[in-house]
């Protein structure tokens, strides 16, 4: 009797450490289950990503949610989250945030894209400069009879997305270099409200990413070129096409990045290696960006 009842013993703790053991399986790079975080514009674009990392490797497991470019920062340096898609990079605040923690923040540029403006379709100004765009947005240029060409009058109304938002600080820190503050009628939780707003008020302009008004595009809305001045010396009306864009063309584009805070290498960094694979990135190409690694398309698009 004595000589089995180690071997009972043994083989009780075995079986019963088995279920722990499964509940404590680390996260690989196809396996376990993450949340992140991502810049409400690119909320499409991130479930397309995951839903095909998914399809590879069933394990995986994605929460996919939308917030505010300022939200996902906080929460990836609160250790709350460890993966975030955003339309900017950090600025030195958070990286000095970082660095006094002791995080491992790894950055990937994955794709570009540019800040478009948007008018109303029975608008009847068809392109504007860099430098009117800027004083629209810094409250200099009111009125469109200010604007040369333009063939209407009455109050600009200048709509953006909130200021923890990445696109307002986009406008205000690069694509305009150090502008104090944005003068905007009203600010939305999203891109996709900007546009439902313009699609309904004739005297509105508004700044958006160029992919989401490619995508959504609503037929009360259109976009404005920008005039350009090339290295020859032309003149040139440019939209945010592809192209444009990759060779910096159009002036204002920026990138959108993915970010991981892991400890070592899991989930997170799996699904970055996949976004900068050729599947992935033929997936942003087809999502309306540039990609970071595939050459550009072509993107027709119409403006008057």
């Amino acid at each position: 009797m004595k000589s089995f009842l180690p071997v009972f013993v043994c083989c009780f703790l075995l079986m019963a450490c088995v279920p722990g053991c499964e509940h404590k399986k680390e996260n690989t790079a196809t396996s376990g289950k993450i949340i992140v975080l991502v810049s409400e514009a690119y909320l499409p674009l991130l479930q397309s990503l995951t839903t095909e990392f998914t399809s590879l490797y069933p394990e995986a497991q994605f929460d996919v949610r939308p917030v505010s470019t300022r939200e996902a920062i906080v929460h990836l340096l609160n250790d709350s989250v460890h993966t975030i898609c955003i339309d900017r990079q950090f600025n030195d605040e958070e990286h000095r945030i970082a660095d006094q923690a002791g995080m491992k923040i790894v950055e990937n540029h994955i794709a570009d894209d540019a800040v478009a403006l948007v008018v109303h379709e029975l608008n009847p100004l068809g392109s504007i400069s860099a430098d009117i765009a800027k004083k629209i947005i810094d409250g200099t240029v009111t009125r469109w009879e200010q604007i040369p060409g333009s063939k209407q009058s009455g109050a600009i109304d200048v709509v953006l997305t909130g200021k923890n938002s990445g696109l307002y600080e986009l406008l205000q820190t690069t694509i305009f270099h150090g502008m104090q503050q944005l003068t905007v009628r009203a600010a939305f939780p999203t891109q996709h409200d900007v546009l439902a707003y313009i699609a309904q008020h004739p005297f509105a302009v508004g700044f958006v990413s160029a992919s989401v008004a490619l995508s959504e595009h609503p037929k009360q809305v259109k976009l404005l070129s920008l005039d350009v001045v090339t290295e020859d010396g032309s003149h040139k009306k440019m939209l945010p096409g592809s192209s444009e864009i990759y060779q910096t063309l159009y002036p204002f584009k920026y990138s959108l990045y993915l970010y991981t805070a892991e400890a070592k290498a899991a989930t997170g960094t799996g699904l970055t290696a996949f976004v900068l694979s050729y599947n992935g990135q033929r997936i942003i190409q087809k999502a309306g960006l540039v990609p970071e690694k595939i050459p550009t398309r072509t993107i027709q698009l119409t403006a008057e």
